[in-house]
């Protein structure tokens, strides 16, 4: 499975980079795919999984809940204010995600590319060759 975002869009809509500071690449992208795979079960609700596109609100819901077990995982002080404010982000993004998969709210996904139904259809009066 791919995960809904990177360790850069992790850093730049989640954590700080010095929040990762001795956290190694590949704990942080198997922390991300975690938290795609939790997007993910809540959204197979509504939604064919895994998406093949996103938007921003997906790959930042999936950051806030990675940024959450990270820095849980590292033994961020309970009692601290950015505890607290890291633990409301991935709270909310849950709550977001549950409310996708019962229709209270909606995915943005790339609409731009027309379905099959919707693609343009050319008539011609005039027959222009033979088939054989």
């Amino acid at each position: 499975m791919t995960a809904y975002a990177t360790e850069s869009e992790l850093t730049s809509l989640a954590l700080p980079t010095g929040a990762l500071r001795g956290v190694s690449s590949d704990d942080i992208a198997a922390v991300l795919e975690e938290a795609s795979q939790e997007a993910d079960s809540y959204l197979r609700a509504r939604y064919a999984m895994p998406a093949t596109s996103w938007g921003k609100d997906l790959t930042g819901a999936v950051c806030r809940i990675a940024a959450w077990r990270l820095l849980v995982r590292r033994g961020l002080d309970p009692e601290s204010a950015a505890y607290q404010a890291v633990q409301d982000d991935a709270k909310a993004s849950i709550a977001w995600l549950r409310d996708v998969a019962v229709g209270r709210a909606h995915l943005a996904v790339d609409t731009t590319a027309p379905s099959a139904s919707q693609a343009p259809r050319v008539v011609t009066r005039t027959a222009r060759g033979r088939w054989i």
